[in-house]
């Protein structure tokens, strides 16, 4: 076997994680000799329990079977890296519990590149998506890179964005990158492989479980330059990838909400303990020392306008100032199909929320700038 094929063996379940196993290497000369290690000497270190030395014996018992996964894998366009080759993103590189490998479809994120992650709740509020979608687009036209989970809510809606605004996405999931979870998202899934990528510590077929979430929030964390949190409640996997995000020196921003709504508690927790009070586009785009793209995010023109936008604005003519609900209402689309019109709009000036939620036309000036 080639070296790549050993670090896939040990990567599909050797009886260590990624710390562990990373002190083993320490041990041998190189990937292929702790592969082929003995039994005895194995269990003669420290650390190394009967327990793990049958996990690994196991996995060696199945090399015949990991080679064929290790094949029919790459047919399917699922790709493999190793923490050893240049190709492995290098902002994981410091952190000891970095995965020994991923597991990949599409791209690996850039190492040029600067990146984002924007989280938040699942069972957000429409204000809430709002904002998702209006960062996802903002960073995403500037050049950033949107990393998120693909969950519903806040990090479906950010990445959803950042693909609309023709910039790239990367999704770190908590199963194997053959499986879509959730399902719901399977239009994103797809989009992720052709403008962005999926990646996965987890071999392919491992399905989704409880405590695989927790674990893939620190390479969220891990791959970002800034982590910014759209509502959160105070005890969340929100609040675990900031953790991990605050452990591994990165910059935090949080956005605020109304002050005894449960979604605002975790974003004002955050704030409190000193994180960045994100209120406006320049903060953000000061971080990473960019300036906003005008041509990628207003649209002037009447003809520039999709049907669903032109009938936004007709009904706001008409009507005067409507709540989103009422909005939905008459144009009789979902959320997800509303909500992205809405902000485009705004970020080409066309409208605008009096207060949250609700939306109006925003008036011209004539006669002057």
């Amino acid at each position: 076997m080639q070296s790549k094929e050993y670090w896939f063996c040990l990567s599909t379940g050797c009886g260590f994680g990624p710390f562990r196993l990373r002190k083993l290497l320490s041990y041998w000369p190189d990937v292929k000799s702790l592969y082929h290690a003995p039994r005895k000497q194995l269990e003669s270190i420290d650390f190394v329990t009967s327990k793990d030395v049958d996990a690994f014996m196991k996995m060696r018992a199945r090399e015949k079977q990991n080679c064929m996964d290790f094949q029919s894998m790459q047919k399917k366009h699922i790709h493999f890296v190793s923490c050893e080759e240049p190709q492995y993103p290098k902002r994981l590189l410091p952190y000891e519990d970095a995965p020994i490998g991923l597991f990949y479809k599409g791209e690996l994120p850039r190492d040029d590149c600067p990146k984002a992650s924007i989280i938040g709740a699942r069972a957000c509020t429409p204000y809430g998506l709002t904002l998702a979608s209006h960062f996802g687009k903002l960073l995403a036209s500037c050049g950033v890179e949107v990393i998120s989970g693909m969950a519903i809510g806040i990090d479906g809606m950010a990445q959803q964005a950042a693909i609309q605004a023709g910039g790239k996405s990367f999704a770190v999931l908590g199963c194997g990158v053959d499986i879509c979870y959730p399902r719901d998202h399977y239009a994103l899934y797809q989009d992720l492989q052709t403008q962005g990528g999926l990646l996965s510590e987890y071999p392919p077929k491992t399905n989704p479980q409880a405590g695989f979430f927790p674990m893939r929030n620190r390479i969220i964390s891990a791959l970002c330059d800034c982590l910014i949190v759209i509502e959160a409640r105070e005890k969340s996997g929100t609040m675990i990838t900031v953790d991990h995000a605050l452990g591994q020196g990165k910059e935090v921003f949080a956005i605020p909400g109304n002050y005894d709504a449960p979604l605002s508690k975790g974003c004002h927790q955050l704030i409190k303990q000193g994180a960045n009070l994100l209120l406006d586009d320049k903060e953000i785009l000061d971080f990473f020392q960019l300036k906003k793209e005008q041509p990628i995010l207003q649209q002037k023109n009447e003809e520039a306008l999709t049907n669903q936008q032109k009938q936004l604005l007709q009904i706001l003519t008409e009507k005067g100032q409507q709540h989103i609900d009422s909005l939905l209402e008459q144009t009789q689309q979902s959320i997800d199909e509303l909500l992205p019109d809405l902000v485009q709009l705004e970020l080409c000036q066309r409208i605008w929320q009096p207060f949250s939620n609700f939306y109006c036309i925003r008036e011209t000036k004539k006669g002057g700038n």
